[in-house]
């Protein structure tokens, strides 16, 4: 029997350089769409330069880019409560790994996918 025990409240979180890489990423993106004057972009160097050009010659790019990544995360986090069903989580756990793929996407989702507790002897 591999796998850990089933744990019907099973919840963690992405590895801490997975969410801060995402974190920072989400920042760059933001601003580079709706504040590319702001001077934060400016610590970015070569990213926040790019993010002010693709603001000031590419606006649709960055707008197609923000509903791409609006939907897969609406889609990771349906998949997400999907798994969390077909696991037999319970409720909370379940909300959280869908409120938690929707911010974070794939690292979280593959935290879960990869959850596969032995089965209950029976």
């Amino acid at each position: 029997m591999k796998g850990p025990k089933f744990n019907p409240n099973y919840f963690t979180y992405p590895k801490p350089i997975e969410g801060t890489i995402i974190a920072v990423l989400m920042v760059l993106f933001y601003f580079s769409l709706y504040k590319p004057e702001s001077v934060i972009l400016d610590y970015y160097g070569p990213l926040g330069t790019l993010g002010r050009y693709l603001n000031k010659n590419h606006m649709g790019v960055l707008q197609t880019i923000l509903v791409a990544t609006v939907a897969a995360h609406v889609g990771e986090s349906v998949y997400a409560g999907v798994l969390c069903r077909k696991k037999r989580l319970n409720m909370l756990p379940t909300v959280l790994w869908m409120l938690q793929t929707f911010v974070m996407g794939f690292p979280s989702l593959l935290q879960l996918v990869a959850y596969r507790p032995r089965k209950k002897q029976g």
